[in-house]
Parts: structure tokens; sequence; C-alpha cells
């Protein structure tokens, strides 16, 4: 088992590894592809476009902030709590389990798993997990001044790797069924690690900005 902490309350998830891609003109047979789709002009669409699309399909469900009254940006340069990543990787080392200190994740919708070009397009943007728990969720926490981790159990390569195998829903329940002890010892102890008193930028994270309601 190879558990990957993304950069920090302590969450654990199953997550695909994306394989890196050779081909030079990805970019511009995605361009193509994109243009192929009748709806869209042909010169691109730009990523608002499509999002506006599935937001009037209703397809966007899941909220995406508690802001929805005035202006209040949050900063979200590195998305996770530093003290949490650090007491997770600690647990992990002490638990002799294989920790990845760094990845880059990308958060599709779900529930189906990535086509094979869309594998290639997550490596080429240099993702290297592709994860369906891991958006809104930490957006929502930084908007309330909350410490969050993300601990990712890699159950599966993605489809971009051999056009003759793909991801199953069965083999990512075995592995991650295989492994649940081992990360849920890692949780365990990762909390063990959280110093008492907050002291990492999270709790500070709302300091200076109008909120249009008061935190408890």
């Amino acid at each position: 088992m190879t558990a990957v902490v993304t950069e920090h309350g302590v969450r654990w998830s199953s997550s695909t590894a994306i394989p890196r891609s050779s081909s030079t003109d990805f970019a511009d047979r995605l361009h193509l592809a994109i243009n192929l789709v009748p709806d869209f002009p042909r010169a691109g669409v730009q990523f608002r476009d499509l999002a506006g699309v599935y937001a009037d399909a209703g397809l966007l469900a899941a909220a995406s902030t508690f802001f929805e009254e005035g202006a209040v940006h949050v900063s979200f340069a590195d998305p996770y709590c530093q003290a949490g990543r650090q007491a997770a990787v600690k647990a992990g080392a002490e638990a002799n389990i294989s920790i990845v200190d760094e990845a880059t994740m990308v958060v599709v919708d779900g529930p189906r798993f990535s086509s094979r070009a869309e594998s290639q397009w997550y490596a080429a943007m240099g993702c290297s997990l592709v994860n369906m728990t891991g958006q809104p969720e930490a957006a929502l926490a930084r908007e309330l001044a909350l410490c969050y981790t993300s601990i990712a159990l890699v159950t599966d390569i993605d489809a971009g790797i051999d056009h003759t195998e793909s991801v199953s829903q069965d083999e990512v329940f075995r592995v991650f069924a295989e492994n649940l002890d081992r990360l849920r010892e890692v949780v365990l102890a990762t909390v063990g690690e959280l110093p008492e008193t907050r002291e990492c930028a999270c709790p500070t994270s709302l300091d200076g900005l109008p909120l249009p309601f008061d935190l408890p």
C-alpha cells in the first residue's frame, strides 16, 4: 500500500494513480476533440463555459461555498494544513507504511472512472492522483478556518497507462478492503500526532475578511 499525503481534520480516501503520457501533441488532440463537440464554438471552449453547462444541467449538486452573499475570497494557495501533513508523514513512518509526502490531486465528480483521454490529460497537467472526494471539502474547511488533511490510499493505476486495461470497481474495492486496517492505523496515529494547540495558519485564514455570518 502507498498512502499519499496531499499537502491537511484528517481525511482519507481511495485514489487512482495517473500514468505519465509521452505524447507531445496531447494538448492539440484535446483541443481538437473539444472543438468537435457541436455545441461549443470552433475557436475553443473555456473551462468556465463547461462549468456553466454542467451547472445549467443541474449536475453540480455539491455546495462549493458557505458564502453565498457578498465577496469573501479565502486564500487557497496551500489547500491543506501543514501541521496535519507533518503529523501524517510522521505517523506513516512510525508504522512502516510507505508515504509519498507530496502529490497533486485532480478531483472529478464521479461516480464514473476516467476515460483514457482524461487520464492522459490529467497527467499532462502534472497531476498524480484522481479522487472523487477532495473537493469541495477542502475549500469548505478553509472557509470555516478548519485544519484539513487528506491521506489518499492509491488503489489502482488510471486507465491511460495501458490500452488493454481499465479501472474496475471490484479491483478498487478489493485493494481498499485489503489495506483498510493499515490505513485506519495511520489515521488514528496521525490524530495522536496533531498538536494540542493550533499554531498553523489555518485559524487565521479568515482574518480581515467580511463574513456574512458569525462563526462559532
